[in-house]
């Protein structure tokens, strides 16, 4: 596993430094051809972001998690001064004293309850101008349940989904500093059915040996608590930004391997047998239904004479009434 992480943080440095040599070229391109004041590079919230894909043998998770997970980084990719909303239970007055008495009133811009996010941001566009005011949206762990339904899909889609932090084990403005710095010194990732999986490793203001930092710690975590069977379970990871090509950082060299891909070929196994013991149910039961017709096709013709019968005499009961 040491192998591992030395050569994945080798190799992450190398195309990290390739890509940020790449992306920055274009960048130049486009503010030439379009005119535009440039924005300030140091700046993470204008920079543009590096990603980790992973690749997975398998599924990495069978249902959508609501609640996204934490991986705390050595070196941010939130900006410290971004702006944040966060959401809390009832009554939502404690919480805005206890952000001004931990001094987070730079960071924290915005607090709301429950009952005002429910009575005020019904409509789609009113979640739409919340989700567009603010870079970062931080909620009470006890509230995100309620979340999906009272923020909508305008969140949820574009991965704005609020982040979870603790607040129900101190209520004390150093509890909270504490919850709000560790949510801004993280990466964030969010799970979801599928075999292709990305999260935020860094910026293009970063250097690349911070970047190769971030990927090391965010791999060996994906690696050894989120895949089902650690390393062996992964096929690769991939760095890449919005606007590039994924530079391959680490590849599986078996790609089968025999005490993981065991367990695919014994169901498969089963499964045939199943499939062949239905064919041969459904074969036994089709042949029951045909003995069972044949059989009936004497009985309904008795049937069908008895009741020609049963009308000829009527017939000629009739005709006797007539003559008398």
């Amino acid at each position: 596993m040491e192998k591992q992480r030395e050569i994945i943080k080798s190799q992450a440095e190398n195309a990290s430094r390739v890509l940020l040599k790449y992306v920055k070229s274009i960048e130049k391109k486009k503010q030439k051809k379009q005119n535009i004041l440039a924005l300030d590079e140091s700046d993470l919230r204008y920079s543009l972001s590096v990603w980790v894909i992973l690749t997975t043998k398998t599924f990495i998770v069978d249902k959508k998690r609501l609640k996204p997970s934490k991986i705390v980084l050595k070196h941010p990719i939130i900006s410290p001064d971004s702006e944040c909303c966060l959401i809390v239970k009832d009554p939502q007055r404690f919480y805005k004293d206890l952000v001004v008495s931990a001094k987070l009133s730079t960071r924290v811009t915005k607090v709301v309850g429950v009952s005002k996010l429910r009575k005020k941001f019904k409509s789609y566009e009113q979640r739409r101008v919340l989700r567009d005011s603010y870079d970062l949206f931080l909620a009470d762990d006890r509230v995100i349940p309620l979340l999906p339904k009272l923020l909508g899909k305008v969140f949820y889609e574009k991965k704005r989904q609020p982040i979870p932090i603790d607040l129900a084990t101190k209520s004390t403005p150093e509890h909270l500093l504490k919850e709000v710095e560790k949510a801004y010194s993280s990466t964030y990732l969010h799970l979801s059915p599928g075999t292709c999986t990305s999260i935020k490793c860094g910026a293009i203001c970063q250097t690349p040996e911070q970047i190769a930092e971030n990927i090391q710690i965010i791999t060996t975590t994906l690696a050894e608590k989120f895949v089902k069977d650690k390393w062996k379970g992964i096929r690769g990871f991939h760095i890449k930004t919005n606007e590039s090509i994924a530079l391959p950082i680490w590849i599986n060299e078996n790609v089968f391997d025999p005490d993981v891909d065991k367990v695919k070929e014994t169901s498969l196994v089963i499964t045939t047998e199943n499939k062949k013991r239905k064919l041969n149910d459904s074969n036994e039961k089709n042949s029951e239904i045909e003995e069972s017709s044949e059989n009936s096709q004497p009985i309904q013709n008795i049937q069908k004479k008895r009741h020609h019968e049963n009308i000829l005499d009527n017939d000629l009961k009739k005709n006797k009434k007539q003559k008398k």
